[in-house]
């Protein structure tokens, strides 16, 4: 393979054989971290050729300090070496058995760093170059754009210091025109008896592009070795549409794999528990190796190994040989899974099969009732939304008065502390005054008259009375919760029918969501327009509070069941903690006739109509952080046989301070709690020790409250378990439930 022609220019800084200084602690730096990574104990040859590799780079790149700092973070570096590692070790294998040169076709390559590294771990002789393929490269004859990934470290004057030519190519792999030219320019045309074939490697390849790949290697005679290791599952589009995919003879439906979920800017995960996802991605993996046609001789093979550094499911590589087998290949997969840390699977598709699920390990850290911390609110509206931060900053504000013109010139961070929307002022360094209580002159300003008028508006508004827990900073109003209940409300003017189409168009996303419309009950209800109007709201908020709703009032139903309440909930009292509108109270109210539901939460101007129009439904304004949150349970539950307190999508530090609530008091039998954010001490705690462990975020949470509720059920008994429910149109989807 030649590669286009290219301006050359003296090999300065690729023959500088002297390391720079600090170059031998980055070098050793780099090797500690492999050395931690996973499967060092395997590709130990290959961590230790890769930091002689990255070493080489450094010196090469010396002198063009943005270059190095744009190319090789160091974070990256590691992921990189650590995620490339067996498809590294595998092409080493196959080409030390080959006599023949060949050619390597990198897929979506990115910046190209596994070309990189195999340019400088395999002999020169036995390699014609590497093709790096990505949409993302300029042509040749354009100008880099910020679109465009900048090919510096590869053409230019670094193009003559690579062992073996690397070249770039801007092929779209989702376009079939893009897929001809890629083979006819690359894939099809033979260099004679010399010619070993190419070996085409995929790494990371995201959704359907990994069918590309295979489709490339079937279609491709001289594709004689593929390496890929896909990413992110089909997006469920493909599912709603009902599409089947096709590669060589293999034929399945998008809807067995597809799933949601995805990495936006700056590496956040939005979507549902990649580990939710595993079962889903163990499919999609045996269709891809269903779907290769290796011919008579050939082989194909999984191989599962941990590279994620932080979490996730990916952990997939699919090999396969074309034609006579390489034994040095497939004895080097076999003996890493007789080593116990691999394992391999070869072809049929595996049947999916349920799995018992594991028991939560013990909790990272122990949390204590006392470091719960929430933002403080006044007559219901949150305290930092009260105050004008341009003023206290000492910048120019257009408020007009509405909020408070407080503490100027003051530590925002330190007021924003103590008004427990933030972590406090921790420079040492801070010059600026801070507040002894910031949030006992914002109540002082609210309770005057003026500030009464400019906060809560010229009505009158009912007298603030602060509770103020040291624990929780709440604040809590003494606002009448009758006159909360009945606030006025307009006539709902969307149709029945219109209500429910929209969620019938997308039932199939969800069976909560689909027995929710097969409740007999629900016409009934809709044909009232005050519960109509929790439905005329934005459709997918809508289904998301459906499919929860019928998901906490299945998990209700089961606790019932073990407390020996009847199936109507007769004698029960079932309590929806921090409600919100209430979909959730609505959906148990009609689900268990029999039973008295309350609506509990510390917001009181919501618009409750639909209250009302369910006799065994009613809001009580209370909020959890406050003293009386005890009291309040207790008072819910009255004369009842038996009390289940639920309290969905919970925020911060609200789902351990429900379970705290609940485990101490006598007046609740069981509760539900489904997790949601994480906020304040909670939220850092539970991100550094998730980045210890190489685990999410939200599972880490889970473990954590489930063994809070263990602990909180001590010598008392109790059971605890934790339910992941995927049919809740969430990615917040853990239930954790405790039953006395």
């Amino acid at each position: 393979m030649r590669p286009p022609a290219r301006a050359t220019a003296p090999r300065l800084l690729s023959s500088v054989a002297v390391p720079a200084p600090g170059e031998f602690a980055f070098l050793a730096w780099l090797e500690g971290e492999l050395a931690e990574a996973p499967g060092s104990d395997v590709y130990s040859d290959v961590y230790a050729d890769a930091v002689a590799s990255v070493g080489r780079w450094r010196r090469r790149y010396r002198g063009n300090q943005a270059l190095w700092r744009r190319l090789l973070r160091p974070e990256r570096l590691v992921k990189e070496i650590v995620e490339t590692a067996p498809v590294i070790a595998a092409v080493r294998d196959y080409v030390a058995a080959e006599p023949r040169r060949v050619t390597i076709v990198d897929l979506c390559c990115g910046k190209g760093y596994l070309s990189m590294l195999l340019a400088e771990m395999l002999p020169t002789d036995r390699v014609r170059g590497c093709v790096l393929v990505d949409n993302a490269w300029p042509r040749h004859d354009v100008a880099v754009q910020d679109k465009h990934i900048n090919p510096e470290h590869l053409w230019g004057r670094y193009a003559d210091a690579w062992p073996v030519p690397l070249c770039t190519s801007k092929i779209d792999l989702k376009k079939r025109c893009s897929l001809k030219a890629l083979g006819e320019r690359w894939l099809s045309a033979e260099e004679g008896e010399e010619d070993g074939g190419v070996l085409l490697l995929g790494v990371h390849l995201c959704g359907t592009l990994s069918l590309r790949a295979v489709e490339l290697f079937n279609s491709h005679p001289r594709c004689t070795f593929l390496a890929l290791k896909p990413c992110c599952l089909p997006p469920p589009v493909h599912a709603r549409r009902g599409d089947f995919f096709e590669i060589g003879r293999h034929r399945f439906a998008a809807a067995d794999v597809a799933a949601a979920g995805g990495f936006q800017a700056g590496g956040v995960w939005r979507g549902p528990p990649r580990s939710h996802l595993a079962a889903r991605f163990e499919r999609w993996t045996g269709h891809l190796l269903q779907g290769i046609e290796s011919g008579q001789g050939g082989a194909s093979a999984v191989e599962e190994r941990r590279v994620q550094v932080r979490g996730g499911f990916q952990n997939a590589f699919i090999f396969a040989e074309r034609g006579a087998r390489t034994p040095r290949l497939w004895d080097g997969l076999a003996a890493r899974r007789a080593g116990g840390v691999t394992r391999l699977r070869g072809g049929a598709l595996a049947p999916s099969r349920p799995t018992a699920r594991r028991a939560a390990p013990p909790a990272p850290w122990q949390y204590s009732a006392r470091e719960a911390r929430a933002e403080a609110t006044i007559d219901g509206v949150p305290a930092g939304q009260l105050l004008c931060w341009q003023h206290v900053k000492g910048v120019a504000c257009a408020c007009g008065g509405s909020r408070a013109h407080l503490f100027q010139g003051h530590c925002g961070t330190a007021i924003a502390a103590a008004l427990g929307v933030g972590r406090g002022c921790r420079t040492g360094r801070c010059r600026k005054p801070h507040p002894a209580d910031a949030l006992g002159d914002l109540i002082a300003h609210a309770e005057s008259a003026s500030g009464r008028r400019a906060l809560l508006g010229t009505v009158a508004a009912p007298s603030l009375r602060a509770d103020i827990d040291k624990g929780s900073r709440s604040v809590q109003t003494s606002r009448s919760v009758q006159a909360c209940r009945h606030n006025a409300a307009r006539r709902c003017s969307l149709p029945p029918e219109a209500a429910l189409d929209a969620l019938r168009r997308r039932q199939g996303e969800s069976s909560h969501l689909a027995a929710l419309l097969a409740a007999p009950w629900l016409e009934e209800a809709i044909a009232d327009d005050r519960v109509r109007r929790l439905f005329a709201r934005d459709s997918r908020s809508v289904r998301k509070d459906c499919s929860e709703a019928w998901a906490a009032a299945e998990r209700v139903r089961t606790l019932l069941r073990s407390l020996g309440m009847p199936a109507d909930g007769e004698g029960a009292a079932l309590l929806d903690v921090c409600s919100g509108k209430g979909m959730t109270a609505l959906v148990l109210s009609f689900e268990f006739p029999r039973a008295r539901v309350h609506m509990l939460d510390a917001n009181g101007e919501m618009e409750l109509s639909h209250v009302r129009a369910r006799p065994n439904l009613d809001f009580v304004q209370c909020d959890l952080f406050s003293r009386d949150a005890a009291a309040a349970l207790a008072a819910c539950r009255a004369d009842a046989a038996a009390c289940v307190a639920v309290g969905m999508h919970l925020c911060g530090a609200l789902s351990p301070r429900l379970l705290t609530l609940a485990a101490r008091s006598p007046a609740v039998d069981a509760v539900v709690v489904c997790p949601c954010c994480l906020k304040g001490s909670l939220k850092e705690r539970v991100r550094a020790e998730a980045r210890r462990d190489g685990r999410e975020h939200y599972a880490v949470l889970v473990d954590t409250l489930a063994s809070l509720a263990r602990d909180e059920c001590g010598d008392r008994g109790g059971r605890v378990s934790v339910e992941w429910d995927g049919e809740m149109l969430s990615p917040r989807n853990a239930l954790v439930s405790l039953c006395a």
